[in-house]
């Protein structure tokens, strides 16, 4: 049996004798909820079982991000540089940069979450 801890949230997967000890045992002391459908949600992430194999992706997490990032995104096309000079580790002064930086490193921090969780094909260009 397979197990994935955060914080308060686990996740169980394996064979049914065993998942069920081990869910009657949590059961015993503390208030669960369980999902035993082919669809799951962990974390923002979504696994599904089909019948070639399983999909793993975090279009609820996404969505999420657009609401939140979504009028931005379209602004820093047009008038938001990086806030950094060409050497990347000097920062720029703060006059000079036109958007938040604070702000600016949660979207590409969020974006990166994504690519390293469940999109590995974009985390690099080609």
């Amino acid at each position: 049996m397979n197990i994935c801890v955060h914080v308060d949230d686990i996740l169980a997967a394996g064979k049914e004798p065993a998942r069920a000890h081990f869910e009657r045992e949590l059961a015993a002391v503390f208030e669960i909820s369980t999902q035993k459908n082919k669809k799951l949600s962990y974390l923002g992430i979504t696994i599904e079982r089909h019948a070639l194999g399983i999909t793993v992706d975090m279009e609820g997490y996404r969505q999420e991000l657009m609401s939140r990032f979504g009028s931005d995104m379209e602004k820093i096309k047009e008038v938001c540089r990086v806030p950094a000079l060409p050497t990347l580790f000097d920062p720029a002064p703060e006059g000079d940069a036109k958007c938040d930086r604070t702000h600016y490193l949660g979207m590409v921090m969020s974006l990166m979450y994504i690519a390293r969780l469940t999109r590995a094909d974009i985390l690099l260009p080609t």
